[in-house]
């Protein structure tokens, strides 16, 4: 917006100081003017825009087109409102009604106020007519030595019609000001927490972030696409490196069955801002998955793992595509999942990697092969290489008490009745948002459900006052201590098994 303007100021002056040009300048500004509000316009602080484009129409004797853009401008919560609707009365004071005015707006009011003034106009009309000489340059462009001054006739109202179109005027605007101060004086709070509107490599507090995304939502609230579309745009320069915020955009965008913006929007996240972070990756190939596109949910896993390997949870999603394409058919195959499953713990490069492996494989056997022999061994083999790791244990007994004839939709409404309750803490709350998460990454036969929860996660994240130690897009290099194995979908690089946990090096989490 400042761009705008400061390219507008000094091109108004030069453009006008060359003789016979004028016709062709005064449409170049007007289309620039244009795109500069299509393009700023509902920017909290674009006031000197609104302001410069007005007084331009203004001085170029386009009345009719200042009171369009001030008919806008009234409705329009940005952050000098009040002024510029001083500056619109001052507007209507100084000019004859019909200049200003439509014509089936100028005949409504003549309707209304005629009966109440007539008494006082003493048989004097509305108006009469004045003539004046328009020196002006006419808008078929001719050359300006040839152009003689014409003679124009115009309405000059009677001092009581004039007093009582002006007041009308005004009091039909004055309910949309109220209103946008309303509007303004709500925006306004997280306006001013908006302390980095640009864009940084230094990370953004968590305050803003979370000022981000209370912002979005009520807007969203509002129902009103244009400006949502707008504040999104406005939140990816500040957060471009935060893939929460562009899922959540595409989020948005589909819910409003603008499939190929959400697409788009992930094809921007992905190819340029976050090429290098592995949640909006899996964020799009589930948005590819639920409309049916295999094939490329695939594709973005497989590109992505080629280029930055050794992230579990890509490993995970990858496994569950194949699983739910399997489980399509009457009778499932499953022995290629489970040769993976088994690739992967005879591939790790530490036993605490390949027990994380042994859980999900068990898991595996007892969910969709309803083979509960086949994953006590597999968690017991698990134990007789990594003794004192207590999720073993954990899984080992609750495989003795499970069932694998339970549905889904009973599993995910007891965990919903912990995430959603309201006696237990934050901490417990995320944990059993995390472990449903993992249920719907892994067990899930719709894809849709944990394409829904990843929003509603992300959301009950940014209410920690720090970040959680656990989140469902961690980075990669993620140490693995003896005592806990993370059951969260955690990316790790490999980890030297012999190498004690007190002595690794402590590293970063996110890239």
């Amino acid at each position: 917006m400042i761009i705008y303007s400061e390219y507008f100021s000094p091109r108004i002056n030069s453009f006008f100081s060359i003789q016979g040009i004028e016709r062709f300048c005064g449409v170049f500004l007007l289309t620039v003017y244009t795109r500069a509000l299509e393009a700023c316009g509902l920017e909290f602080r674009s006031d000197k825009l609104w302001v410069e484009f007005i007084d331009w129409e203004i001085s170029n004797g386009e009345f009719d087109k200042a009171m369009i853009l001030f008919d806008v401008l009234i409705s329009t919560p940005i952050a000098l409102f009040a002024s510029h609707f001083e500056k619109f009365k001052q507007f209507v004071n100084s000019q004859e009604p019909d200049r200003i005015l439509t014509s089936e707006e100028y005949n409504a009011i003549t309707d209304l106020i005629y009966p109440k003034i007539k008494d006082s106009l003493d048989g004097e009309p509305l108006f009469f007519m004045e003539e004046y000489e328009d020196d002006s340059i006419p808008i078929d462009g001719e050359n300006i030595e040839e152009v003689q001054p014409k003679t124009v006739r115009r309405r000059k109202h009677n001092e009581h019609a004039l007093k009582a179109f002006r007041e009308e005027i005004i009091n039909r605007k004055h309910q949309l000001y109220l209103e946008n101060e309303r509007e303004v004086s709500i925006r306004w709070v997280y306006e001013n927490a908006i302390k980095r509107p640009y864009f940084h490599v230094k990370p953004l507090e968590r305050d803003q972030l979370r000022n981000w995304y209370s912002y979005l939502d009520f807007e969203i609230r509002t129902g009103k696409k244009t400006r949502v579309l707008f504040l999104f745009e406005r939140c990816m320069i500040a957060c471009a490196n935060y893939e929460e915020m562009w899922i959540k955009y595409a989020n948005y965008l589909e819910q409003l069955e603008d499939l190929a913006s959400a697409r788009a929007i992930y094809k921007r996240a992905t190819g340029i801002h976050c090429p290098r972070k592995p949640g909006i990756h899996l964020a799009y190939s589930a948005f590819e998955e639920k409309l049916g596109d295999i094939e490329t949910s695939e594709a973005i896993l497989t590109e992505f793992d080629r280029r930055h390997p050794d992230y579990i949870s890509i490993h995970l999603r990858l496994i569950s595509i194949e699983r739910r394409k399997a489980n399509k058919n009457g009778n499932p195959d499953y022995s290629s999942l489970v040769a993976k499953y088994e690739r992967l713990i005879q591939d790790s490069p530490s036993k605490k990697v390949a027990s994380f492996w042994a859980l999900k494989l068990a898991r595996f056997h007892t969910r969709f092969r309803h083979d509960r022999k086949l994953a006590k061994k597999v968690l017991k083999e698990a134990i007789s290489k990594d003794k004192d790791n207590v999720q073993l244990y954990l899984q080992l007994v609750d495989l003795a008490y499970s069932s694998s004839h339970s549905r889904d939709s009973e599993i995910i409404a007891a965990f919903d009745t912990a995430v959603d309750s309201k006696d237990l803490g934050l901490e417990e709350r995320y944990q059993f948002s995390l472990r449903k998460m993992e249920f719907l990454e892994e067990m899930s036969g719709d894809i849709s459900r944990l394409h829904q929860h990843i929003e509603k996660h992300l959301a009950l994240e940014k209410t920690f006052d720090t970040p959680p130690q656990m989140t469902i897009f961690h980075g990669k290099r993620v140490p693995l201590f003896k005592e806990t194995l993370p059951q969260q979908l955690v990316d790790q690089k490999h980890l030297k098994e012999e190498e004690p946990p007190e002595k690794r090096p402590k590293t970063e989490i996110m890239d």
